[in-house]
């Protein structure tokens, strides 16, 4: 099966427990009673992911300015339709609403989506047209090349 899936990494100051209550706070939201740290939301998982992630880490601060904490969260589908997309980006957004610094990045590669202090910032030069315009419509954005990550 075919996943899509961005790794959120939040500011140093955000912490695994707050994820998870925001995670919790979602609309509909589902815990997977196999696996701790999981959940679903319709057909979008969400992964709390505490492993340390060092090289990744590193790598987002230099290219970002953004210090972040040694875990993320990843947000996903199993499926590459739009509508599955378009929810999973209204649950990033959700989860981004409290304004603290985060970046996405898309397949442990490239840094998708940014929100740096208090502005987000898409890479339409990767990111589809319809789901940049679906973003468009839920918040204010500037539109820029983000690269990869390494």
């Amino acid at each position: 099966m075919s996943s899509y899936f961005y790794e959120l990494y939040f500011a140093d100051s955000v912490q695994p427990a707050t994820l998870r209550e925001r995670v919790l706070a979602l609309p509909e939201v589902k815990p997977d009673p196999e696996f701790p740290d999981q959940y679903w939301v319709g057909r979008v998982h969400l992964v709390l992911d505490c492993e340390e992630a060092e090289e990744m880490i590193d790598s987002i601060e230099p290219r970002t300015g953004i210090r972040t904490g040694s875990f993320s969260l990843d947000v996903g589908v199993h499926s590459f339709s739009q509508n599955d997309t378009n929810l999973m980006l209204d649950l990033v957004l959700d989860i981004l609403a409290e304004g603290e610094d985060a970046v996405a990045v898309y397949l442990s590669e490239r840094i998708m989506l940014m929100q740096k202090d208090g502005k987000l910032y898409v890479d339409s030069s990767q990111m589809g047209q319809d789901s940049v315009d679906h973003l468009r419509r839920r918040r204010e954005l500037q539109e820029k090349d983000l690269g990869p990550v390494f």
